[in-house]
């Protein structure tokens, strides 16, 4: 933090303070309650599903292209009202 430029001794109290371990603590819920099998993880919320995306680190378009077809399939079952 302090190579970066940081205040470090702002970083430690925000890092520490009561209302950082609860918003970590929500995400983990979440995480849990979606199933996201790791981290980083990415999940595409859509009409209150989420649907996990496996990121690809070799070709970022595979992962644009899951990201896309998710949310269309989405778009598609909304106008559908399936």
């Amino acid at each position: 933090a302090e190579s970066l430029g940081m205040d470090i001794g702002r970083f430690s109290a925000d890092l520490n303070a009561p209302q950082t371990q609860q918003r970590l603590m929500e995400q983990v819920a979440l995480a849990q309650r979606w199933q996201v099998p790791g981290f980083p993880g990415l999940v595409l919320e859509t009409a209150g599903d989420a649907v996990h995306i496996p990121i690809n680190y070799k070709d970022y378009r595979v992962t644009i292209d899951q990201i896309l077809a998710a949310s269309s399939k989405d778009m598609i079952e909304s106008y559908s009202g399936a």
